[in-house]
């Protein structure tokens, strides 16, 4: 790695659902990196979940591969480049999700895990998800 510090918390636009059409483009982000002096991590979200029921989900039907694809693309000019996936760690997909990680180790530079919901259909990292969730438990049950 060329510079000192790395970012390891970047999502593009067409790869992660949360910046899917309005976010920055991994050329943005190299841009970015170089201009700040900084190693760059690209991390896009990976919730099996929404793959595997979600057909406009960037990474449904196994396009794990292009996603890398273009991260490598990326890697032969620019030095400072990491590949990884932030995965969304599901109980009933831990099996799968273990498969994967064993399967795309060599792949990848970094997985970083994550858990958003703890109740499929509640995302607690949205303004909305959150309030939604907090509006629906008595106020005795929640813990800080």
């Amino acid at each position: 790695m060329r510079f000192k510090f790395t970012d390891f918390h970047v999502h593009t636009r067409g790869w992660s659902v949360d910046v899917a059409e309005d976010g920055p483009t991994f050329e943005d982000y190299i841009k970015a990196a170089e201009e700040h002096r900084i190693n760059v991590c690209f991390l896009d979200h990976y919730e099996l979940h929404y793959i595997e029921n979600d057909k406009t989900n960037p990474f449904y039907g196994g396009k794990i591969d292009d996603y890398l694809e273009e991260i490598d693309k990326c890697k032969e000019t620019y030095d400072f480049i990491l590949s990884g996936l932030e995965v969304e760690y599901y109980e009933d997909k831990e099996i799968q999700l273990l498969e994967l990680m064993d399967d795309y180790r060599k792949e990848f530079d970094f997985i970083g895990g994550s858990i958003h919901e703890w109740i499929i259909g509640y995302p607690i990292t949205t303004k909305e998800g959150l309030t939604s969730l907090l509006e629906k438990k008595p106020k005795g049950r929640i813990r800080r």
